[in-house]
């Protein structure tokens, strides 16, 4: 009996010989031509539409297909200069005419817009050990870190999880630090923490960013933690 040949396999060495990894193997071709075609129309309307019709907003787009659960995702990333929610929000529901018409069965399309909320546990945790390099004091850090991330309570950002890209909405952080960082008598280490939001780690529509970074001052070595929370929201 003949077996099926891996495009990718070991045997055939590292290189992938074939350009795409989807093989028939035999079958009807009628599935698998309208399949490949309906692709190739989607891929061609997407770049149509989005970098050249709405190019003067939209700066970055991602598209996802989930065959399991016959949902189509597209999430964009608007530029700067569009200043005004007519702009910001282009016609989707054409863009969701299209995409039913040509996709390759009924479908629910998720438009996700993201309004650029860039803040991370990782860029936070650098940010902290910058200024502490310019000499500034960690408790002064501290407190106009406190300051500017009540300030973009409620932001909402997109990210892509197991599930797919999903919208979060910043709901709470938690922020410490410990070791010698004041110049004190007492010559051990301390810990200061402060907390503020929605800081549940138990529900699954939860998302958290953790970061630990450590710092070196001249009275010695510090670490700085921090936790963002996230509540994960459906769609629109």
């Amino acid at each position: 009996m003949a077996q099926k040949t891996n495009p990718i396999g070991l045997r055939l060495g590292l290189t992938q010989v074939w350009d795409l990894a989807l093989q028939n193997y035999g079958g009807k071709n009628k599935f698998y031509s309208n399949f490949i075609l309906k692709q190739i129309t989607l891929n061609n309307f997407l770049q149509y539409y989005l970098y050249s019709k709405a190019s003067n907003f939209i700066d970055k787009a991602y598209v996802e297909l989930d065959y399991k659960n016959i949902v189509l995702r597209l999430s964009y990333t608007a530029k700067e200069l569009a200043v005004n929610a007519q702009q910001l929000n282009f016609d989707e529901r054409k863009v969701k005419e299209k995409l039913e018409t040509i996709h390759i069965c009924k479908t629910r399309i998720e438009i996700f817009h993201n309004y650029n909320f860039f803040i991370t546990a990782n860029l936070v945790a650098f940010y902290v050990k910058s200024l502490c390099e310019q000499k500034f004091s960690l408790k002064s850090i501290m407190l106009n870190l406190e300051n500017f991330l009540k300030d973009n309570l409620d932001a909402t950002k997109i990210v892509v999880l197991k599930n797919g890209v999903s919208v979060i909405t910043f709901k709470g952080f938690r922020l410490r630090i410990s070791g010698r960082f004041e110049n004190t008598r007492n010559g051990m280490a301390k810990s200061y923490e402060q907390s503020y939001g929605s800081l549940s780690l138990i529900r699954l529509k939860n998302y958290v960013e953790f970061c630990s970074q450590p710092i070196f001052t001249k009275l010695g070595t510090c670490t700085f933690q921090v936790c963002l929370f996230y509540e994960i929201k459906d769609a629109n």
